[in-house]
């Protein structure tokens, strides 16, 4: 009796598979969590402005402005709630 042929699975096929899932991912972000992300965004770049607008608006320090605002924000020390 002969065997049924079953497509080979080849590279392409698992690609088109995995671009496919790719397309679809945008969609499961749903629309309340992008609006958060938004506001959270938004919220720490005003606050990083607010911190280099305090440090006198000296240019160079927006990355530390920016981590700074994101750490404020989010909560403070990550090391103090990781040692609970």
């Amino acid at each position: 009796m002969p065997k049924a042929k079953t497509p080979p699975t080849t590279k392409s096929a698992k690609s088109n598979a995995t671009a496919r899932r790719a397309r679809q991912a945008p969609a499961a972000l749903s629309f309340p969590r992008k609006v958060i992300l938004q506001t959270t965004l938004q919220a720490i770049a005003e606050r990083a402005y607010q911190l280099f607008v305090e440090a006198g608006g000296q240019h160079g320090h927006d990355i530390d402005h920016w981590l700074m605002a994101e750490q404020e924000l989010r909560g403070g020390d990550r090391s103090a709630r990781e040692a609970s």
